[in-house]
Order: C-alpha cells, then sequence, then structure tokens
C-alpha cells in the first residue's frame, strides 16, 4: 500500500502547467526529532495535483504559508538529464487535501489562560 499523509505549510503559491492538469506546490514539513545540535529539522517536500480539477483546485485555494494535509501517494520519476546522468524526481501524488485553519486565522492564538466574555443576555439563555 502506497498512502502517505503529512501536515505542513505551504512554500509558496500553487503553480499550473500550461495544459492546466498538473499543479505543483511544495510542503515544509517539521520533523519529530531536532538534529544533534537541537535544532528544529524541516523537509521540504514536491506535491502534485494531477488532474484538471484537481490542479485548478490547488491552484485557486492553495497559497504560501498555509497550513494544509495532505493525502497522496509517493511517486518516483526516474530520468535522464542532458548530460546522460540517472535522476530521480520524488513528488506526492495529492489525492486529498484538507486546510488546517481558517482563513481569517489572523488573531494571535490563545494560550488557554484566559476566559470567553459572556454577556448577561447570553447566559441567560444556558440550560443550567
Amino acid at each position: 500500500m502506497n498512502l502517505i499523509t503529512i501536515i505542513g505549510r505551504m512554500t509558496k503559491d500553487t503553480e499550473i502547467n500550461q495544459t492546466g492538469k498538473v499543479a505543483a506546490n511544495t510542503i515544509a514539513v517539521d520533523r519529530a526529532m531536532k538534529d544533534a545540535d537541537g535544532n528544529k529539522v524541516t523537509d521540504f517536500i514536491n506535491l502534485r495535483w494531477l488532474g484538471e480539477k484537481k490542479a485548478q483546485f490547488a491552484q485557486n485555494y492553495i497559497t504560501k504559508g498555509q497550513k494544509i494535509a495532505i493525502e497522496g501517494s509517493l511517486c518516483i520519476d526516474n530520468y535522464k538529464d542532458k548530460d546522460g546522468n540517472n535522476k530521480q524526481f520524488v513528488y506526492i501524488n495529492v489525492n486529498n487535501t484538507e486546510f488546517c485553519e481558517s482563513k481569517g486565522n489572523a488573531q494571535p492564538k490563545s494560550s488557554g489562560d484566559e476566559f470567553m466574555q459572556v454577556s448577561e443576555d447570553d447566559m441567560n439563555g444556558l440550560p443550567f
């Protein structure tokens, strides 16, 4: 079974090819472990949305900085460069895309220590 699910942030706006049937982007995904110096390690993974509908969706809605979850399959394309050297292009063929943040998520995140302010009118409608 070839199934990959990852969550990360988009590194740029999604680009679509001239045929309109392939969209491309890169997602930045933090590793769970740090390097030997204690620094965070981030992988940059190529993504492809294949097919006209998926490509148009990606181009219209997936932009730089967005946090998304993707599900897809790992693809490795082998080819020879202009000098005849064997090369590989590794990417995820995206099947499903989920947005992890709301569009208007510009407010700073709460630390969880604050209480929500509720008016007296709102309190009167509570069943307890």
